[in-house]
């Protein structure tokens, strides 16, 4: 609790290069070349900014854990939220603006949760993010425009009485991605590499050949619970408040997919 409280005094109130030696005895791991602005950083285990990396200024940041190698970048007013675990590779960023969340909630959300961009990628301005699972963005890509939505989780309900489960899933999005203004992801999507995302799509199901993609026609999908339940794979071990289901990515996703 000290060293939450005392990095939270820190990097509220004082320049980077006056705090960097502080906070690297509390364990952070902050350059000295690289740019800290003032924050409300409340970080669970560890901040670590690389030569060049700069966190941005006014970001409302309660999470696990922050990762900057050189030249990344988190802008302004952004709202990160949850027990997440942030990893931005060389040269990739956050925009201004976002929310990134994930319940801390007991019997919510169970494992581990990474948010991880790969060089060079970036997330834009003004996007919604669920990081109730991990999220993997590799090389060169970027969510472009503003206001997507990307999940990790939704409900199915039974078409009569209380009745609900709860379908999980990761996203994993390959190198050279484009995706436009307005998209919205669903649970358990992989996106591969070389492929174009046309602005206010519905991505509910995994692109594997390259090319471009745009908004797909109304559909019927079938909501009997019962035959959901034989499709997907229960979430056990765990304490949850609901029934939770894992929806799997396709093999295509693994490289792409490491947990740090």
């Amino acid at each position: 609790m000290f060293k939450r409280v005392l990095t939270l005094f820190l990097c509220l109130f004082f320049p980077t290069r006056w705090i960097a030696g502080i906070l690297n005895s509390l364990g952070h791991n902050v350059h000295k070349d690289s740019k800290l602005g003032f924050n409300f950083l409340w970080i669970n285990d560890k901040l670590s900014l690389e030569k060049g990396a700069i966190l941005g200024k006014f970001n409302l940041i309660r999470v696990d854990s922050i990762f900057l190698k050189s030249n990344a970048n988190i802008g302004n007013l952004n709202r990160l939220n949850g027990p997440i675990k942030f990893y931005l590779d060389e040269s990739s960023g956050i925009g201004n603006y976002n929310s990134i969340s994930r319940s801390s909630t007991k019997g919510v959300t169970y494992s581990t949760s990474y948010l991880k961009i790969g060089k060079y990628s970036k997330i834009t301005t003004k996007h919604q993010i669920d990081c109730t699972r991990s999220i993997y963005i590799d090389e060169y890509s970027i969510l472009a425009g503003s206001h997507t939505q990307l999940w990790t989780h939704g409900f199915m309900h039974a078409t009569e009485g209380i009745e609900r489960i709860r379908i999980d899933g990761e996203i994993v999005i390959g190198n050279n991605v484009y995706i436009g203004s307005r998209c919205t992801f669903q649970p358990g999507v992989f996106v591969s590499s070389g492929i174009t995302i046309g602005a206010n799509s519905c991505v509910s199901k995994s692109l594997l050949k390259k090319g471009m993609y745009v908004s797909q026609p109304l559909r019927y999908i079938d909501t009997d619970l019962s035959s959901v339940r034989q499709k997907l794979n229960k979430v056990e071990g765990f304490e949850t408040l609901n029934e939770v289901y894992e929806k799997t990515l396709p093999p295509e996703a693994t490289e792409f997919r490491k947990d740090l």
